[in-house]
């Protein structure tokens, strides 16, 4: 499924801006998700083994905002320790690579992610927003449009469960995403998420109702979630179970 997020890159990159990122975050716990970029795949893959997406202001900044902010790399101050070390390494490391302003366009949850679109610019802030000032909801409605294909269709079918699509210049997951589920739990989720009750599980699985409720009780736990509804909504968010 890398056609949609080609169309997204293309259309932007149409528009003058050097980097497209789409990242996605849990709203909950603000622990990130992802990230489409059309960077480097040599960058890409320095950012994830780096750990710098946990602590990417970027992130935080779609975390904590409602609607689209500008983003000045010149004036950013990270001597006062509000961010975090990894944080302030990438973007130092982003300056270097050229840019210099971004707008980030935040949205509202879906299923639990958020998500927003961090459009880079190699142009001073001033210039970006003389560029793209007056465009600002032409830019939103597009980064709309391209999110809800996006989610739908690259997030859910593309993305690998190890993190990585076979687009290198496509995903790129959060590692610290593991599945912490057993096998025998993801087992049960699956069964549950195929509508079946513990006894019609039990027999699938050749266990007893007693295990059953054990595997989905400690899946919950493991989850923090509070029903098994919830539990089976966050294991298909993560991707720990495919329907």
């Amino acid at each position: 499924m890398r056609v949609p997020w080609q169309v997204a890159e293309n259309y932007f990159s149409g528009m003058g801006f050097d980097v497209v990122n789409f990242g996605l975050f849990e709203r909950d716990t603000h622990v990130p998700v992802g990230i489409f970029s059309n960077m480097s795949a040599d960058w890409m893959n320095h950012y994830v083994a780096s750990g710098y997406m946990d602590d990417d202001p970027f992130f935080h900044l779609a975390v904590s905002s409602t609607r689209p902010e500008h983003y000045d790399f010149d004036r950013v101050d990270t001597s006062d320790g509000s961010m975090g070390q990894a944080g302030a390494t990438m973007l130092q490391e982003t300056s270097e690579l050229g840019l210099r302003s971004a707008f980030m366009i935040p949205f509202a949850d879906r299923n639990g992610i958020g998500s927003g679109f961090n459009l880079g610019s190699s142009e001073p802030g001033y210039e970006l927003r003389r560029m793209h000032g007056t465009r600002l909801d032409e830019i939103a409605v597009g980064c709309a449009l391209a999110a809800a294909v996006l989610y739908d269709q690259s997030f859910r079918e593309n993305a690998a469960s190890d993190g990585r699509s076979a687009d290198p210049a496509g995903w790129y997951g959060n590692s610290a995403l593991a599945n912490p589920l057993s096998p025998r739990e993801v087992e049960a989720l699956k069964w549950l998420s195929e509508g079946l009750r513990n006894d019609r599980i039990a027999e699938r699985m050749n266990i007893s109702n007693a295990t059953v409720h054990f595997h989905v009780s400690s899946a919950k736990q493991k989850l923090t979630a509070k029903t098994r509804e919830h539990a089976l909504a966050i294991a298909l968010t993560r991707r720990y179970i495919t329907p």
